[in-house]
């Protein structure tokens, strides 16, 4: 296994081979995601990127810092809560673009209060952690794997960064988080680690890593302030 060190020594030179990349980040206003667009910017020679979040004025000057780094970029506001926001959203992606290298899912929200309800009747953590977050795979997968067939074999992802390690109990009889007492964002990432087993594609690849606690998570838990979202 390479060291940490000889790892950021050849993430400091690699530059990938890829034609007119397309990076699509959902919860990119802030935190991790914000940070791996810029990365992604950086990376590739006049990248397609697609912001996704609440704040209109965070994504706005996301934008501008990624067109500044030679980006198409693309602010798309959306409350990612709502399963109708994320169905809305792929709408716009897909008539937009043919393909995606990189899906970066890290919209959600810290919070250890009980049962908060969208307008779905959704569970407010369930719907950014898991919900939303599958819906969107299912979405917009065919043009991940488009990237892969088309030849960006190895820049052909899928990444949806929350809590692996952490799971808590699954219980099949409360599925919604209805009247469970667990803390719903152990319930989420376990079923995103379940799904996860089930979903692999035998080509392009999937990965949901751990994200260490951040700025961003920290923020009081009001509705302006779900971080990611």
């Amino acid at each position: 296994m390479p060291s940490l060190s000889e790892i950021k020594q050849f993430n400091s030179t690699h530059t990938p081979s890829v034609n007119k990349a397309v990076g699509v980040f959902f919860g990119g206003t802030s935190g991790i995601g914000k940070e791996t667009a810029y990365m992604f910017a950086q990376k590739f020679d006049r990248p397609t990127v697609f912001i996704v979040g609440r704040s209109e004025e965070a994504g706005s000057q996301i934008v501008a810092d990624l067109n500044r780094l030679n980006a198409r970029a693309t602010f798309i506001k959306s409350d990612l809560s709502q399963m109708k926001e994320v169905l809305r959203v792929s709408e716009i992606v897909k008539n937009d673009t043919s393909k995606i290298n990189l899906l970066f899912l890290s919209q959600g929200i810290l919070s250890t209060a009980g049962r908060t309800e969208t307008a779905e009747g959704i569970d407010l953590r369930m719907a950014l952690n898991y919900y939303g977050r599958w819906l969107a795979v299912k979405e917009l997968a065919p043009l991940v794997q488009k990237a892969y067939n088309d030849g960006d074999k190895d820049n052909a992802r899928v990444v949806s960064v929350l809590a692996p390690g952490n799971e808590g109990p699954y219980q099949e009889n409360d599925i919604s988080y209805e009247t469970s007492s667990l803390w719903p964002i152990r319930t989420g990432t376990s079923r995103n680690s379940l799904l996860r087993q089930c979903c692999d594609s035998p080509e392009f690849t999937l990965i949901c890593p751990s994200s260490m606690p951040i700025q961003a998570m920290l923020l009081p838990e009001s509705p302006e302030n779900c971080p990611g979202t």
